[in-house]
């Protein structure tokens, strides 16, 4: 196989050059290069490396055990290149280096062609071949570039003129040339995980600095550069150097240019180690100030920018006359009267210079003055700005709408301006409950209504006489903007307010709603069961009796409020088909109230007037007396002699047998029913499906579901069923099932009598059972098991099973290996304490008021002032065995008084602990 030509081998751009360079122009020559000498040659960098030993590894691989047959070079005429057209002393060296200088006279390795000024036509027929930078055109045959067709020999000496000018090379003998660059090789090499990091730019600071170092210190031997290398003081000389030095203040200038302030350990952060042992970071922060490219504010860095007294230095004689006299909070009318010019005039003149005005110093506060609404006072004391600068941002900007006390939850707020502003809002702030409120009467109202009435509820005619008292109290009576227009005023501002929950009777109770994940409280009371019906916010509170109480709603009134008030939350995109209607009814789907009495009654008829009422409160929540009132006019038609009877179509004997012969079990619901009819006679004729035929098949019909009738109620049907195994999972039974009201009490009823013990989440072990595992032990031994865990807790205000065992307490019922959950279900049935399951755990807290999880959480940081978030879900794992989710507890932690920082990743018991952290 004979040699070729690299030209022909198809190599990069960049490998291509780099061989050139080094005098390698065939693939033979290619061949014979070790490893080493492939990372000696200069501007090759990893992927060309690889590249090359690449090529390698493929060639070898196809010639076996051939060899090239070599050219002779003596009769090889070698393809003239564009360089030795421009600098035609290069052809006689042994090895260069090229540079490209900018128009800002700034050196580049390489550089595009299309940033300089090549003529269209040339630029648009090298990049059509393929050639789009400096160096892929300087290495091109001269002969082919002048075979390129509409490329005349005026435009390519034109380019090659250019290229004399803006070119810079370094000639090297072959040994200095190898060692400079087994030189830069190395240090790159050395600095590789920073060049990673910090980007090329770093890397070609460091070859200059080496190359510059190198060409001073004259050094030949391989072995006197390495030893070079590993002396700390030759590093130093390297990264001391200008080249460095520049480098650090370009990726200084990058970070503060592109942010607000900065202060100077995060600055630290974004540079190299070395830059901070060898104090270069502090030689380039220094010099970047001296040049006055940027400024230090109360500790931090930022961009250097000119004032506005600066640019109006800068204008014109007229234009800085004017502008003065309109930012003394002149009127364009006193402006003209005082320099003799036309209102219009002046108008003209203001909006010409503001159209040229760079940004200045005083634009740093626009985003506040935009946002809120702010007067001349506010911004003199917590900007220290003066009218001029205050006239200014009001020429300028749209003054914001909103509220100046709401500045300090803004986002953007930090430490230094947060003392500041609070300092000026306070003198319109009221100390309330530990709690500064601003003077809003708003404000003031919602916070009266969480001292006084979160346990309880109110009226509004109360809660009205004691804000005014509460004024009256603090000598604010006479303050206009805390006084609502009429009681009436008053009373419709707090029911807008979402938290005041409406009661019935126009009464009311302050409810925390954002200490709670409403998102949670829909999942839990799985509003997709009711289907095309209406109900009563009650029915949802008996289905559901635990998640009620663990989220404190106290009536049918409060959840049906709740409800309307959060739907935009968790009713997006219309996922549910529900209507809040007037309190305290809901309707699902198509709901037909007339058609739903009529249905329930065919059901159970006949029954009495009173037996009805109570049928309809089981089935929809809505109370008996309540139901006669409302639905009794749908089924007036069937009252005869004090009871409801309908004249219900009955089986005949072969319908009578076959649903006789199929209904086997105890417990049916009667959809299931019906269906079993539909399948086998057809849906014209269900109407027979009623409570008489039921009765007769030998059930007794309640709301939804029919029950044999050899059991006396459902609540002896559901204690057997509940009792019939010794190892009870709910989770096994009909799902429905948990929906029945009967069923929940019987439940509740076994496990305060210790009927039945609960092992895991819905999972019971019968108690006779448990007695054959520890005979030994008594109800009696539960209670005071209970009692023991609740002294044991001492003054903690929380406790869980696995935070007492972290403090030696014995859990005498561990060796059953059920873990905590039996052992706090026992905990959890003392009347002594209250409960509330989190995060798959059950958390124990005592005292008479309903805690939430916030609560919780807010206790734990009063401890720790300060946490990261990420710390604080592990602890509250490892100290209380609860598994919370990071980003559901940061969504409540949001809400409250505390504060989370994305930046610090850090939660803090209240906003004013994160800016002393800061």
């Amino acid at each position: 196989m004979h040699d070729v030509r690299i030209e022909d081998a198809g190599f990069s751009t960049r490998t291509y050059n780099g061989l050139k360079r080094s005098n390698i122009n065939f693939v033979s020559e290619v061949m014979n290069l070790l490893c080493e000498d492939i990372t000696r040659i200069r501007g090759l960098g990893a992927k060309s490396v690889d590249e090359i030993i690449g090529f390698q590894t493929s060639l070898s691989n196809k010639l076996e055990f051939d060899e090239l047959e070599p050219v002779d070079t003596q009769s090889l005429d070698l393809k003239p290149k564009v360089i030795y057209e421009i600098f035609p002393d290069l052809a006689y060296v042994d090895s260069f280096s090229l540079k490209f200088i900018t128009k800002e006279g700034i050196e580049e390795d390489d550089y595009p062609i299309t940033l300089e000024k090549f003529s269209t036509r040339f630029v648009n027929n090298l990049t059509n071949k393929g050639i789009s930078s400096v160096m892929d055109f300087v290495y091109l045959d001269i002969n082919e570039l002048r075979s390129y067709k509409n490329l005349g020999t005026k435009t390519i000496d034109d380019a090659l003129e250019f290229l004399r000018n803006h070119l810079r090379y370094e000639t090297f003998s072959s040994m200095q040339g190898t060692l400079i660059d087994y030189a830069v090789n190395n240090i790159t090499f050395k600095f590789a995980d920073d060049i990673a990091l910090f980007g090329n730019e770093l890397a070609k600071a460091l070859n200059l600095a080496v190359n510059n170092l190198m060409e001073k210190m004259n050094l030949e031997l391989q072995n006197t550069i390495e030893d070079s290398l590993k002396n700390k003081e030759f590093l130093k000389q390297i990264l001391d150097s200008e080249p460095i030095i520049l480098w650090l203040e370009y990726h200084l200038k990058k970070i503060i240019f592109g942010i607000d302030v900065i202060s100077k350990k995060r600055l630290q952060n974004e540079v190299p180690a070395w830059a901070i042992e060898y104090n270069l970071f502090e030689k380039a922060l220094n010099n970047l100030l001296d040049e006055f490219q940027i400024e230090e504010v109360d500790g931090k860095y930022r961009k250097m920018l000119p004032y506005l007294t600066d640019w109006i230095e800068t204008l014109k004689e007229n234009e800085k006359k004017a502008i003065t006299l309109k930012f003394q909070n002149k009127t364009l009318q006193e402006c003209g009267e005082a320099l003799g010019l036309t209102r219009e005039r002046i108008r003209q003149i203001i909006s010409r210079a503001l159209k040229r005005k760079p940004i200045l110093r005083e634009d740093d506060f626009s985003y506040w003055f935009t946002k809120y609404n702010l007067s001349y006072e506010f911004c003199s004391q917590v900007f220290d700005m003066n009218i001029q600068s205050y006239s200014y941002l009001d020429t300028v900007y749209k003054k914001g709408i909103s509220d100046a006390d709401n500045m300090l939850q803004d986002e953007k707020m930090d430490g230094i301006l947060y003392p500041r502003v609070k300092k000026y809002l306070v003198k319109d702030f009221i100390f309330m409950d530990d709690e500064y409120i601003s003077l809003n009467k708003t404000k003031i109202a919602i916070k009266l209504a969480k001292m006084n009435y979160s346990q309880r509820d109110g009226s509004f005619n109360k809660f009205y006489h004691e804000y005014l008292a509460f004024l009256k109290s603090k000598n604010l009576q006479k303050l206009e903007k805390l006084m609502f227009p009429s009681e009436r005023a008053f009373e419709a501002r707090m029911q807008s307010s979402p938290y005041i929950l409406m009661k019935y009777g126009k009464r009311f109770r302050y409810y925390p709603v954002n200490e709670y994940d409403i998102h949670e409280l829909i999942d839990l009371i799985h509003l997709e069961v009711y289907q095309n019906v209406e109900i009563s916010a009650k029915k949802i509170m008996d289905d559901y009796p635990d998640v009620i109480d663990a989220f404190d709603i106290h009536d049918e009134y409060e959840l049906h409020n709740l409800l309307k008030k959060t739907e935009n939350e968790w009713n997006e995109n219309d996922k549910y088909d529900i209507s809040i209607q007037r309190m305290p009814f809901i309707s699902f789907g198509n709901a037909d109230r007339a058609k739903q009495t009529e249905d329930l009654l065919f059901q159970i008829a006949p029954v009495t007037a009173e037996e009805f009422g109570q049928y309809y409160e089981m089935e929809y929540g809505v109370l008996a007396s309540t139901a006669m009132a409302n639905m009794g006019q749908f089924i007036d038609k069937y009252y005869h002699n004090g009871v409801y009877s309908v004249n219900q179509p009955l089986f005949d004997d072969y319908e009578c047998k076959y649903m006789s012969d199929i209904l086997t079990d105890d417990l049916y619901f009667w959809d299931d029913v019906k269906k079993i009819y539909i399948k086998k006679f057809g849906v014209e004729t269900v109407k027979k499906i009623n409570a008489r035929t039921i009765k007769g098949l030998g059930y007794k019909v309640y709301s939804g579901y029919i029950i044999r009738s050899s059991y006396s109620s459902a609540e002896n049907y559901f204690t057997q069923l509940v009792l019939k195994n010794e190892i009870i999972d709910l989770t096994k039974l009909d799902s429905r099932i948990m929906y029945i009201q009967a069923f929940f009490q019987v439940i509740d009823d076994l496990r305060s009598k210790f009927k039945i013990l609960e092992y895991e989440d819905k999972k019971y072990i019968r108690y006779d059972r448990f007695k054959k595992v520890m005979p030994d032990s008594s109800i009696q031994d539960f209670l005071m098991f209970a009692d023991r865990a609740i002294e044991a807790s001492g003054i903690e205000e929380y406790f869980t099973l696995s935070s007492l065992k972290k403090e030696d307490f014995e859990d005498l019922y561990e060796v059953l290996g059920f873990g905590d959950w039996f052992s706090s279900a026992l905990i959890k049935n003392s009347k002594k304490i209250k409960y509330q399951k989190v995060g798959g755990n059950i958390l124990f807290y005592k005292g008479d008021t309903k805690k939430t999880t916030v609560d919780f959480l807010r206790y734990i940081l009063e401890d720790f002032i300060s946490i990261d978030a990420t710390y604080l879900v592990i602890y509250l794992e490892d100290r209380y065995g609860i598994k919370m989710d990071r980003g559901k507890m940061l969504s409540l932690i949001k809400e409250t008084d505390m504060y989370y920082s994305d930046t610090m990743e850090k939660v803090y018991l209240t906003k004013e602990k994160y800016y002393e952290d800061i």
